[in-house]
């Protein structure tokens, strides 16, 4: 389960009493994704804790976080599917809740939160594809979890 929720800063401008015009600004994309497991492992290089060593994780972080891409897709009604990429964040696992055995099964998830902005290089926050789109191939979708998406450069006509 994912949810993201982008922030959008905005000013209204008056002029001669009336509403003249509106700025606004991108701010971060906030993001919470709920998973069914997440292994040690997979939290330290999350977190920026060290390796695991003899199956215990050592919780005490050294240096900085790292940041990180996350990309997913999801099924729409129609059967196809839409893609998307977080380019540059950091997540937390800010709460952890764990249920002892009862009498019907409790299925336990990891809940994860964190922030994402544009990356350095291109200032692109986020990519998004979509299987009903025109211009939608095949490749994108079978290539989407390959690596993090790239938007494809073209390289202007060269002269005779």
């Amino acid at each position: 389960k994912v949810k993201t929720s982008k922030k959008v800063a905005s000013e209204i401008m008056w002029s001669d009493n009336k509403k003249s015009e509106i700025a606004e600004s991108d701010g971060e994309v906030e993001v919470e994704i709920e998973v069914r497991g997440l292994s040690l492992s997979a939290k330290a290089d999350i977190e920026g804790y060290p390796e695991v060593t003899d199956g215990v994780l050592d919780e005490k972080r050294e240096g900085e976080k790292p940041y990180l891409a996350i990309g997913w897709r999801f099924l729409k009604a129609n059967g196809k599917y839409r893609y998307v990429w977080l380019l540059k964040g950091k997540l937390s696992q800010e709460e952890e809740e764990a249920e002892t055995k009862k009498d019907k099964p409790n299925f336990q998830t990891t809940k994860l939160k964190g922030s994402f902005i544009e990356r350095d290089f291109d200032d692109r926050p986020k990519f998004t594809a979509d299987a009903d789109e025109p211009t939608f191939t095949k490749a994108i979708g079978d290539n989407w979890f390959k690596k993090v998406y790239e938007k494809p450069v073209t390289q202007p006509p060269t002269g005779k």
